[in-house]
């Protein structure tokens, strides 16, 4: 049997040094990107709270228009923000505004995952308020199971008002400037 043997072989394809290095390249300017911060958000890192209370506004807006599809759109925007920054405040806005949405419970964007999210940002943060803010929460929605286990993840070292605590009111969805 007579094997030909085929043109080129051993060789390096003409194209391969030219993807090479350019995949190089492109990995070298992601990596420096990454160590260059080109990774965060524009200018949602220098004012998330006047940016989620402006978000929070619209889809406030939108619920009470009428147009519960942009404002449970909103709402998951607003998520995305209050989630990226641990704002366990911003989280039980949001939660409270999917509640008065009729989005408690189910698939999807609703108030139950997102009192979730809060309780754990509220424990990262070691927030005293924020945990207990969250069961009442939870309590709001019926859910009283979770309630008693945001409550339960309150530890005793933790100082008492809690850090991130910027609005004081004692239970969620009772805020006047959230209630319709």
């Amino acid at each position: 049997m007579f094997v030909e043997p085929h043109l080129g072989q051993g060789q390096v394809p003409r194209w391969w040094p030219s993807a090479t290095a350019a995949g190089a390249t492109a990995i070298v300017l992601l990596l420096l990107g990454w160590a260059l911060g080109w990774n965060e958000p524009w200018d949602a890192r220098e004012q998330p709270a006047l940016n989620l209370t402006h978000t929070l506004a619209q889809a406030e807006q939108s619920r009470q228009k009428g147009d519960l599809h942009r404002a449970l759109t909103i709402y998951s925007q607003a998520l995305r923000l209050a989630a990226w920054f641990d704002d366990w405040e911003g989280l039980l806005h949001i939660a409270c505004g999917l509640k008065k949405s009729g989005k408690i419970q189910g698939s999807g964007v609703t108030a139950q995952t997102v009192l979730m999210q809060a309780m754990v940002a509220a424990e990262r943060k070691r927030s005293r308020t924020g945990l207990g803010r969250v069961s009442d929460g939870f309590v709001s929605i019926g859910d009283f199971s979770l309630a008693r286990v945001a409550s339960s993840r309150i530890e005793e070292g933790w100082p008492e008002d809690g850090t991130g605590a910027r609005d004081p009111t004692p239970k969620v969805c009772e805020d006047p400037e959230l209630s319709t």
